[in-house]
């Protein structure tokens, strides 16, 4: 039987031949019963294109300004409009590979699993690749004290999103998806995570990207830190002495 796969497409002024390129890549799925979603934003360029391509839109009509809360509004509206039993997202600059929804779908059916997080390729602005990114096996007390290694990419069955949604990016800014995932392990336990190893898109690496520019920048360095030990210590039995 064909899984049933919604993917959430997130765009927001992003160059057209990304866009276009990525959702293209969203089309292509091979063998599942696909529903398409492109979540924007009012008078964006990529609902001309959404509405040739035939797939839903979902626009977001608040001030349109860049930023944490306008992505993660953008990303809750999708999810909510997704009727697939397993959803995942993507962005509008990011590539699928075309196997990537079947892959991870019958990885969590056949491991009795409720998320599933892959490997992917790691390229410059021209797709030209230049890294593999291979996550490690999903500990909870790492994943709780050192790192986020779940991406937000990562496919759920639609009843984790419905128990667990939306994420939190009011309460913890650049962190919501961190404590999203932190909130599932700690509801259902770490044995819902799965990998699938095998790369499964492009992460199509931007230098003007808000999490690349934290690298750089001081004030967004430490505000990034003080909304990570904030949203830590909101977890149980979490020791803030932990946080490095």
């Amino acid at each position: 039987m064909r899984p049933d796969v919604s993917i959430i497409l997130i765009t927001h002024s992003e160059k057209p031949a990304y866009f276009a390129a990525a959702l293209k890549a969203c089309l292509a799925q091979k063998d599942v019963n696909l529903q398409v979603i492109v979540s924007t934003v009012a008078n964006d360029p990529a609902i001309r294109v959404a509405k040739k391509a035939g797939v839903e839109l979902v626009v977001d009509n608040h001030p349109n300004r860049r930023s944490v809360h306008q992505a993660f509004r953008q990303v809750n509206a999708g999810f909510t409009a997704a009727t697939g039993d397993w959803i995942f997202l993507t962005g509008s600059d990011d590539l699928l590979l075309p196997t990537r929804a079947l892959d991870d779908a019958t990885m969590c059916l056949e491991y009795d699993a409720k998320v599933c997080y892959s490997a992917y390729y790691v390229a410059n602005a021209n797709l030209c690749i230049y890294k593999t990114y291979v996550p490690r096996k999903y500990s909870y007390e790492h994943h709780r004290t050192k790192g986020n290694f779940i991406s937000d990419a990562s496919m759920m069955s639609r009843k984790v999103w419905q128990r667990f949604g939306p994420f939190r990016s009011e309460e913890w800014n650049n962190h919501a998806y961190w404590d999203f995932w932190l909130r599932v392990a700690e509801g259902l336990g770490p044995k819902v995570f799965i990998r699938n190893l095998k790369p499964a898109w492009i992460y199509r690496n931007d230098p003007n990207s808000r999490h690349m520019r934290r690298r750089h920048d001081s004030v967004l360095r430490e505000r990034d830190k003080h909304d990570r030990k904030r949203m830590l210590a909101s977890h149980r039995d979490f020791k803030m002495e932990e946080v490095q």
